[in-house]
Formats: structure tokens, sequence, C-alpha cells
């Protein structure tokens, strides 16, 4: 005698990505449990829509990926050359309207691709990454067109801010990786500022890999572990950066800590500690690798700056 199980739909279940072999075998297992009475209808489409499909790194991505990244360039390009027969309201206008277009095509696409429970298509990816790059676009025209007298990195600043907010409004992690690669050009030049000094540098860097591995840890554990990966990524690269730019003799550079350094290491400390409490057992191995990689390359540096003093 077979036990039905009987679940009533959820009706925003979680998401899980998975490749389309596994979605192919699921969804025999999921006929085979229904036609042995194991479950019900209900129970399987339940089932079913916590997986959505997602592809592993094929060719097809990579060239759609690296034709958005140059696309966006040449945007950006397109706005520093000033297009001088134009003016400036006009060109203001003509970049937003790319960048609202681009936004409603990606959107457009994507809403395609949720219909047919395909969300990990690459061509959304590549839309995405364009109104993004787009976005960056009418930052510069605005700033150019407005007389802006203040820093590129405030735009860069700006820019970061706004794709990140994109990203996760739209659950998009194309878009992600080019805010949080815009995150780090931005803490980077305020944390280093005028001063032509390796050793502020090293620092920063594993500064902002101990912060972003904080933050990897708190979307896998509590936020969304599908936005994991880029922060996990970036910290690890920077960490290992960090850590060999601390190991080089600096010079006769300036060893101060700014105001920035010693803010970030406060916020990046406090989101570990976060992320420790918060985390499961193997994030926690993960956070601990990066920190000590971080803390160790900050001592070795300030120990051979102390040298040399």
């Amino acid at each position: 005698m077979s036990t039905k199980i009987e679940t009533p739909p959820a009706s925003n279940p979680p998401r899980v990505a998975a490749v389309p072999s596994q979605l192919a075998w699921l969804e025999r297992e999921l006929t085979a449990w229904q036609n042995e009475g194991i479950i019900d209808q209900a129970t399987a489409t339940t089932i079913r829509r916590r997986y959505v499909a997602t592809r592993r790194l094929t060719l097809v991505r990579v060239v759609l990926s690296l034709g958005a990244a140059f696309s966006v360039i040449g945007l950006i390009w397109l706005v520093a050359a000033n297009l001088g027969r134009v003016p400036p309201m006009l060109r203001f206008v003509l970049v937003v309207a790319i960048w609202l277009g681009l936004t409603a095509l990606a959107e457009l696409l994507a809403a395609r691709q949720e219909r047919q429970h395909d969300v990990g298509s690459p061509v959304v990816g590549a839309a995405r990454l364009l109104a993004a790059g787009a976005f960056g676009a009418v930052v510069f025209q605005a700033a150019e067109s407005l007389r802006f007298t203040g820093s590129g990195t405030f735009l860069v600043g700006i820019w970061a801010l706004g794709v990140l907010l994109y990203a996760y409004a739209v659950g998009g992690t194309a878009p992600l990786a080019l805010g949080v690669g815009l995150a780090t050009v931005w803490y980077l030049f305020e944390a280093t500022g005028v001063k032509d000094s390796l050793f502020v540098f090293a620092t920063a860097v594993l500064v902002i890999a101990l912060g972003w591995a904080s933050l990897a840890a708190l979307h896998a554990s509590r936020w969304r572990p599908g936005f994991a990966w880029p922060w996990r990524y970036v910290s690890v690269g920077l960490a290992l950066l960090g850590l060999f730019l601390s190991a080089l003799p600096f010079g006769q550079g300036a060893r101060g800590w700014s105001a920035w350094l010693v803010a970030g290491l406060l916020v990046a400390t406090g989101l570990a500690v976060a992320a420790a409490v918060l985390g499961t057992r193997e994030v926690r191995i993960e956070l601990a690798l990066v920190a000590i990689t971080a803390f160790a390359g900050i001592g070795l540096a300030a120990w051979e700056g102390g040298e040399r003093l």
C-alpha cells in the first residue's frame, strides 16, 4: 500500500539553478513518482517550480558577454567623444533613450525566458550587461551636460551604485558582476587618493577583499545564494593580489592610513563578524581563509613600512 503525499503548491517557491540534464532527470523522476502514487500533481508542480534552467560556460555565452562588454565600451567612448555636432541636452536625451531602450529590451527578454522556465539564458545576461553599461554613459553624459567639476571617481561610484541596484532589482548576475567591479575600482581610487604609495594601494586591496568576502558569505547564508559568486571570486583575486603586493618593497611612498582605509577596514571587519555569526560552517571556512590572508597582508605591509621608516 502506497502513501500519497499531497502538498499545496507554494505561491512563491525559492528558485534553484540546475543544468538541463539535471532538470530532465528530475522530470522523469517526478513522472515516475506520480505513476507510483507517491506524490500528486500539485506536489510535482511545486517541486518542479523550485528549479530553473541554467547553462554552464559555453562559447555562445562567452561571445555574447564579450560582445556586450565591447558594446558598453563603445557607448562610453561615444559619450567621451562629446559628439560635438550635437547640443549637450540632445546628447543627454539620446543617451537616456538608448539606456531605457536597452533596459526595456533586457527585461522583455527576461520575461520571455521566465515563461519558458529558462532564466539562465546568456542572451538575457548580455542584454542586462548592455543596459548596465548604458547607465554609465548616462551618468557621464549628465555630468558633461551639467558641467560637473568633481572627480571622475565620484561618477564611477554613482555608476556602481546604480548598476548594483539594477542587478538586485531584476535578479541579474551579469550586471552584478559589473557592479562589483565598478565598486572595487571606486573604492581603490577613493582610498588611495593622490598618494603614490604601494602600501596604501596594497592595504586598500586587502580591505576590500575582506569586505567582498564577507558580503559573499552573507549572500550564501542569508540573502541570495546565487548572488554570492561575483563577490566571492573578486574577493579571492583581490586577497591574493594584496598579499603579493604587501610582500614587495614599498620604497619611499606615503604610508599613512587615510580615512577611507580606516572606515573601510572597520566596515569590512563588522561585515566579517556578522557573516561569521550568521553563516554556515562551510561559509565560515571560506571567510576565514580570506580574512587570514587579508590581515596577514595588512600586518606584513605595516611591519615592512615600519622597518623602512
